[in-house]
């Protein structure tokens, strides 16, 4: 019970009221005996010291003592409880006495000692049970009696006795006022106290809305003020954090670059999805750092913690990406003493290494592409300026083999400058609808001459009623004249190459297949690559770049369509375009 301030409270404040009671009971207690020892004392000096006194003096023998004392019994207050007797000055015997058993009572004290020695005994004590008065006659220079008044505090013990009694009613009283009075007041301290922390409780629950209503100007309510502005602060703080929170949590989801987090132990708190996706792990697995970067990049957390002051790069491959990682603590101490986490950063560089392979691809194949002929061109070129006698025949045969090979470099950087353009994104071909049966016809028309040379034979199969694609006429022909004049060139004598045009699914799809020699199953996938040859010799021999596919690749998917290869080695190949129907919404 005693644990609740309302309870402490009222716990003081009976203390209080009880203790205050207690002390001015006591007080008055002290007071009203001191009064009437006192009253007592001075009612004494008062009758002796006038007529009384001097009758004493003149008296001799008891029987006139006694006359004299019954005669002033009124101003002595002589009665049940007080009596008068008369002792001899120096043996301090009895001669007199109004009360036969105060004989009894009577003992040499102080005062009656005092008395015989000539001086009034009027010492009063609050311990003893009695009050006293010894009076001395003198006579002749010494006490010849000793006149003893002795109240036995009777009247007194009684009056003490109601004081008492007024007291306890009165401490009864004030402990049960001031219990229901302190109930009462320590409830209006108290309940603002407990509204303030049911509503601190609610604050702490995240509830910020309710307000706490302020009922007094004290030092509770500015108290109850001061929790309703903290209320708002933590509430506009909170939203503010919880919005840095989101923000950062999406940059983080969705952002391309992996991120990890560890701490000092290293144990993950925190894996974003692009990480996962690198690692082939899920966002929620529990990993341990040391465990899982010590074979691939040989690093530890006590590692990263000794260089706290750079970033650690690491290169490693895993599950067949290639990954960088960036290594890094967070947070001002920057030791193991400290809680600082550990960021890694991850970056996907497949695709970059990739690139930059393809890049010195690239460069290789350019330069051994124009080495070649710049050889033949300068070698015969020379052979011409250092021979003077040499036949008209073999200097035209040389001229004729000079202009064919810039004739083959001019073709190279003009498939090197369209690929370029191909591969600027923003380079969109104008696209019409265009009827690809009249572009094939012209193409086949146009090569008539090459297939008749090798007695090939051409089937053309394509529908009257075949929907327009939406693409560029003079691309599109770039596309299907490269494809057949490949099927023609790499068929052999009385082979046979088939055009086939169809509508499937929303799209345009044409088939170009030969029984020529075929691509072996390990060239299939590269034949769209920049350079990529599967027979070099006979390729540069028919005059080939190298780029003519890869051309028709880049060509067919700035069209929004596919081109793709089937093959058998030495059954022939089989090549299929599928290009977008034209619709009308495309019209210009």
């Amino acid at each position: 019970m005693f644990r609740s301030i309302r309870w402490k409270l009222v716990a003081v404040l009976v203390f209080v009221v009880i203790s205050l009671v207690i002390i001015v009971g006591s007080f008055f207690q002290v007071s009203v005996s001191n009064f009437y020892t006192d009253e007592f004392t001075d009612s004494m000096e008062t009758a002796f010291s006038g007529e009384l006194g001097n009758r004493l003096i003149g008296a001799t023998t008891p029987a006139e003592y006694g006359e004299i004392i019954q005669a002033y019994s009124g101003r002595l207050g002589l009665g049940a409880y007080r009596y008068c007797c008369v002792l001899d000055g120096k043996s301090g015997a009895l001669v007199f006495s109004s009360d036969l058993d105060l004989e009894k009572h009577i003992e040499k004290n102080q005062n009656i000692i005092s008395a015989m020695a000539g001086k009034t005994g009027k010492v009063q004590s609050f311990k003893n049970q009695y009050m006293d008065y010894a009076y001395p006659v003198i006579r002749d220079g010494s006490t010849a009696f000793v006149v003893y008044i002795f109240d036995s505090k009777v009247e007194i013990s009684e009056i003490m006795s109601r004081i008492l009694i007024t007291i306890l009613e009165a401490l009864l009283l004030g402990f049960v006022i001031a219990l229901i009075f302190g109930f009462f007041l320590s409830g209006t301290i108290t309940a603002p106290i407990a509204n303030l922390t049911k509503k601190a409780e609610s604050f702490a629950a995240g509830n910020f809305e309710t307000k706490i209503n302020v009922h007094s100007h004290d030092e509770i309510g500015k108290l109850s003020d001061t929790f309703n502005y903290m209320a708002g602060e933590l509430k506009t703080n909170i939203k503010a954090l919880s919005e840095e929170k989101e923000k950062l949590e999406s940059i983080l989801r969705y952002m391309t670059d992996g991120i990890m987090a560890f701490d000092k132990e290293g144990n993950v708190l925190h894996i974003n999805k692009a990480a996962a996706k690198m690692l082939g792990i899920n966002e929620n697995d529990s990993i341990s750092f040391d465990e899982f970067f010590r074979p691939y990049v040989n690093i530890t957390v006590q590692e990263v913690y000794f260089k706290s002051n750079s970033v650690i790069n690491r290169d490693f491959e895993h599950r067949g990406k290639n990954l960088q990682a960036f290594f890094v603590l967070t947070g001002l101490g920057k030791s193991l003493k400290h809680q600082s986490n550990i960021i890694v950063v991850l970056h996907d560089i497949t695709e970059l290494q990739k690139m930059e392979m393809n890049r010195r691809e690239f460069v290789a194949n350019v330069s051994h592409e124009l080495k070649t002929p710049l050889t033949t061109v300068k070698s015969y070129a020379e052979t011409i300026l250092e021979s003077e006698n040499i036949p008209k025949e073999m200097e035209n045969n040389f001229l004729g083999v000079i202009v064919s090979e810039a004739d083959r470099m001019n073709r190279l950087v003009h498939d090197l400058l369209l690929l370029s353009k191909l591969d600027y994104k923003g380079n969109q071909p104008e696209k019409d609808p265009v009827d690809i049966k009249p572009v094939i016809s012209d193409i086949l028309r146009r090569m008539h001459l090459a297939i008749e040379e090798k007695s090939q034979k051409v089937s053309f199969s394509i529908p009257d009623n075949l929907p327009r694609v939406c693409g560029n006429r003079d691309k599109l022909d770039q596309v299907f004249l490269n494809i057949i004049s490949n099927a023609v060139k790499y068929t052999d004598e009385g082979g046979s190459i088939s055009v086939l045009a169809g509508e499937m699914y929303g799209s345009v799809f044409v088939k170009i297949s030969d029984t020529g020699m075929g691509i072996p199953e390990e060239d299939l996938p590269h034949i769209f690559d920049r350079f990529y040859r599967v027979d070099k010799a006979r390729s540069r021999q028919a005059g080939g770049t190298g780029l003519g596919l890869a051309i028709a690749k880049e060509i067919i998917e700035a069209h929004g369509g596919k081109i793709s290869a089937t093959s058998t080695y030495g059954q022939g190949t089989e090549f299929t375009i599928n290009l977008p129907v034209f619709s009308e919404n495309q019209e210009k």
